[in-house]
């Protein structure tokens, strides 16, 4: 018996920043790459970064959630967010997070502004914040990596 093992995955890593992930429509109404709320409906299937259906459900507390946002802003590295590229429809890719939803999901909560944190002794939403706070925020750099199946033609 042979140990000939054949390569049937390959991993690709790409920073990305938040404000490319959490990019909106035109109309700066719905986000179009990634969202937190869409974890079991059809319009899950349109974003670019899904969130599969075995994923469970964030339950970090506030005081969980805010360290998290702390994090970005004193610029500390996290851990990168793992995606399973998927085709569909013959051509087009999207990506399963199969890790890093949680805190994919707090961040974008916190964008859009569904909790506070404490900046100065004062509460505040990511839409109270100074505009170079909201800039700090958003260009903070996540690595995607990427877990790619390679053909085979075996």
């Amino acid at each position: 018996m042979s140990d000939t093992y054949v390569k049937c995955m390959d991993r690709e890593f790409q920073p990305r920043t938040l404000r490319e992930l959490f990019e909106k429509d035109e109309d700066d109404k719905d986000f179009i790459y990634f969202n937190y709320k869409n974890r079991d409906d059809d319009t899950r299937n349109q974003l670019k970064y899904r969130i599969p259906e075995h994923q469970r459900f964030p339950q970090w507390n506030k005081i969980d959630k805010q360290s998290l946002i702390n994090t970005i802003f004193k610029n500390y590295p996290i851990s990168s967010i793992i995606v399973s590229e998927k085709v569909i429809n013959g051509s087009d890719i999207v990506y399963d997070i199969e890790d890093g939803q949680t805190r994919l999901s707090i961040l974008q909560e916190f964008y859009d502004n569904n909790f506070t944190i404490k900046i100065n002794e004062n509460e505040k939403t990511f839409n109270e914040l100074t505009s170079r706070q909201q800039n700090t925020f958003l260009d903070y750099k996540i690595i995607v990596e990427i877990i790619k199946k390679i053909a085979t033609n075996t």
